[in-house]
């Protein structure tokens, strides 16, 4: 199953849902360590670099998490139980396909 999002990607993506402080520090924290455990195998003046370009904390249920999200609150339509299964995939586009 493929979505189709008509417009502009910034429209849709700022009714994401930000994170409550709570979370976002957790999330934080959790990022830090995992972070700090890669660059142990790194040298030194490789460091930042490794900080800045790490995102390995995200993992595949965040997307999901996110959709759960927007569903519940009405940005997107409620799927079918099949469909929610392999619901996976967000495309941006300007105009919608002719089927």
């Amino acid at each position: 199953m493929l979505m189709i999002m008509k417009g502009k990607d910034t429209d849709f993506i700022d009714r994401i849902p930000e994170l409550d402080e709570k979370s976002n520090e957790e999330f934080s924290k959790i990022a830090l360590e995992f972070v700090m455990q890669r660059i142990k195998n790194v040298p030194p003046h490789m460091h930042d670099l490794v900080m800045a370009d790490y995102e390995g904390f995200i993992s595949d249920e965040v997307p999901v998490m996110v959709m759960d999200k927007l569903y519940a609150d009405g940005t997107l339509k409620p799927l079918t139980e099949s469909e929610r299964i392999t619901a996976n995939l967000i495309m941006f586009c300007d105009v919608l396909p002719r089927l």
